[in-house]
Formats: structure tokens, C-alpha cells, sequence
């Protein structure tokens, strides 16, 4: 049977998750123009686009595939627990900023986040923040802050609903979740936080994406 399935030019390949069927497509088109548009005047040095998001890292293993002897299965040990919670802010060119929370990410951890991202960020400079619209974004705590950052120059642009390609930062998360996290990074806790700092650490250099 696979052999006939494969005669009739079927591969076989991991099956991706998909939200486009959920989604507003003229809502998702016209956010792709707009992020176009940010994306030009970021090149021009009119503004400074960044892409936000967070992303959870535990001790759950991601990682599906490795080299292995035949005969010699790899078994990672399957274990909850070293919840590394990651925000960060990624540019075009792959500047890229990130704070590591353990504890649960809230709306006062977003904005002291934001705080912390902001802090060094000149006056003339106008920055461009894309981001989806998770509660913790949309709450009257984040939108009373969001008002004092706009004074600074600051705006927000959120993305519609189930449209994650559109925040490039996504393509991040994946890569070091599945390609840069090495398979001893799921020993234990300390492991896991030591590898993950140091992928972190040296995005943009010793790990890039095609976005950057």
C-alpha cells in the first residue's frame, strides 16, 4: 500500500497545524499590507519595526527527530516541570531582546517587560510594535500603559485574530524549539535554562533565520 501511495506521488512529511480556515481572510490581507508598509519605512530608518510574542520552554521534549544507531533507540525522559516563559522582541534585521520569566506571564509582567525593552530607546526614534491580541494585551492595565508609551513614540499594532504568520517572530520560537535546542537540554531544569539562555543570548549571530 505505501508503495502505491508513493507511486502516485505522495510524501510523507509532519502534518502542520493550521488557523487559516478561522480566519477573516480580508482582515489577514489588509494586515499583510500594512506590516508590507511597516516593513519599507523600517528599511528606510523611518521607524523601528519590532515583532512581539512569548513563548513557553519546559522540560516536555519538542524535539522529534534524531541521528540514532540502528538498533539504538535515544529515549529522552519525559517530564513536567522547568517552565521557562520567554518574551521578546525581534526587529527585521534580527536585533533581538528577551527576558526569561518562571513564574506565569501576566499583564504586569508584559508591561515590565515593555519597560524593560524600552528603556534605552532614543527620543527621535519611532518605534512600530506587531503583536496578536491575547487577553493580557487587550486588558485596561496594558492599555493605560500603552497610552504613556505612544507619548514616547511607541505605537501598537495588532494583528487579527488566528494570523500568526504574520508576527515573524513565530518563526523564531520554532527554530529554537526545534533545531537549535539540542537534545541535553532536557536533562533537567538547569539544562534546559542554561542551553536556552545561551541560544538567546546569541540570536543574530551564531543563530539566524532566514528573516534576518
Amino acid at each position: 500500500m505505501r508503495k502505491i501511495i508513493k507511486n502516485l506521488g505522495f510524501v510523507w512529511k509532519r502534518v502542520r497545524k493550521s488557523l487559516k480556515k478561522r480566519r477573516d481572510q480580508k482582515l489577514f490581507e489588509s494586515a499583510k499590507k500594512d506590516i508590507d508598509k511597516f516593513l519599507k519605512q523600517h528599511k528606510k530608518g523611518e521607524i523601528s519595526l519590532h515583532y512581539f510574542d512569548g513563548s513557553h520552554f519546559s522540560l516536555t521534549p519538542t524535539v522529534p527527530y534524531a541521528w540514532q544507531e540502528p538498533g539504538n533507540e535515544i529515549e529522552i525522559l519525559s517530564q513536567k516541570g522547568g517552565q521557562n516563559n520567554v518574551l521578546g522582541l525581534l526587529t527585521p534585521d534580527c536585533k533581538f531582546k528577551s527576558l526569561i520569566y518562571e513564574s506565569k506571564v501576566d499583564t504586569e509582567t508584559i508591561i515590565e517587560a515593555f519597560n524593560i525593552f524600552f528603556k534605552y530607546k532614543r527620543k527621535d526614534e519611532k518605534y512600530v510594535i506587531v503583536l496578536d491580541n491575547a487577553p493580557t494585551h487587550k486588558s485596561d492595565e496594558f492599555i493605560e500603559a500603552m497610552k504613556k508609551w505612544e507619548v514616547q513614540g511607541i505605537e501598537f499594532y495588532f494583528l487579527p485574530p488566528y494570523s500568526p504568520e504574520l508576527n515573524k517572530i513565530e518563526i523564531l520560537w520554532r527554530f529554537i524549539k526545534y533545531t537549535w535546542l539540542p537534545l541535553e537540554a532536557y536533562v533537567d531544569k538547569n539544562s534546559l535554562q542554561e542551553h536556552l539562555v545561551e541560544v538567546l543570548r546569541n540570536v543574530g549571530t551564531k543563530y539566524r533565520i532566514t528573516l534576518c
